[in-house]
């Protein structure tokens, strides 16, 4: 059921192993004290089919953190704390030339890239990430702006805008960076939060408070018991997830 997310890795055969490895989830038969050291799911054999929401849950929560990564690991290159712009009154239209003027004038973009912003379709509830039809910025930025009572988007009112400008060397991730994006606002209290910020920085802190800078893998752990060996099976999430 799991083919598209994960996928055999290796097999090994005692705790001691896993201390040399690094992974995300450890999913296990094997009820032992020692598997509170790793993030880790407790399967019972016979009861799997019950199982399978929780295991789909888990290796949900894993490519959203994965997701989460890919923003913290490039924040810096993305972000910059002169494209955050805290907004109460301005336009839709106003917003957007704000931040295109921003970015001209720190180098990132040409005084045409305005024109080719496209900010119709671009609103998702209260996050509004309109970007170029053109993928020709001189550097790949992300301009932000919180709005505490709204911008007026079409018939959406948002309070967060997430201007993207890409380069045209990193137009392959642009799918993922809004997938990206949009993962860190899924939690209704997190978006109430960061409307009300007032720096990048404390931007930053709200969506990106414990980064997890590590490899992403699933650990998967099995044991016979009644005299049986136990058998450890590591597993890592397919490029597919």
């Amino acid at each position: 059921d799991y083919a598209d997310e994960i996928t055999i890795d290796a097999v090994v055969s005692s705790y001691e192993e896993l201390e040399r490895q690094t992974f995300d989830l450890l999913i296990t038969m094997i009820q032992d004290e020692r598997n509170y050291n790793y993030p880790s799911l407790l399967i019972l054999p016979f009861q799997l089919d019950k199982q399978k929401n929780e295991i789909r849950e888990k290796i949900y929560e894993i490519q959203q953190a994965k997701k989460k990564e890919l923003i913290f690991n490039h924040f810096d290159h993305y972000f910059h704390p002169e494209l955050f712009f805290v907004t109460e009154n301005g336009s839709r239209e106003d917003v957007i030339q704000q931040v295109c003027d921003k970015m001209e004038a720190l180098g990132y973009v040409s005084a045409s890239f305005k024109s080719f912003v496209k900010s119709v379709i671009t609103a998702f509830g209260s996050i509004a990430i309109p970007h170029s039809v053109h993928m020709d910025a001189y550097q790949t930025k992300i301009g932000v702006a919180v709005s505490r009572g709204g911008i007026t988007w079409g018939s959406n009112l948002v309070n967060v805008m997430l201007l993207i400008a890409i380069n045209k060397y990193d137009k392959q991730i642009l799918l993922t960076i809004n997938e990206s994006i949009l993962s860190l606002f899924e939690n209704p209290e997190i978006l109430s939060r960061v409307k009300n910020t007032s720096s990048l920085a404390e931007f930053k802190a709200i969506l990106l408070p414990n980064p997890r800078n590590r490899n992403f893998r699933l650990m998967k752990t099995q044991e016979k018991n009644e005299g049986y060996y136990d058998h450890l099976n590591k597993f890592h999430e397919s490029p597919a997830a």
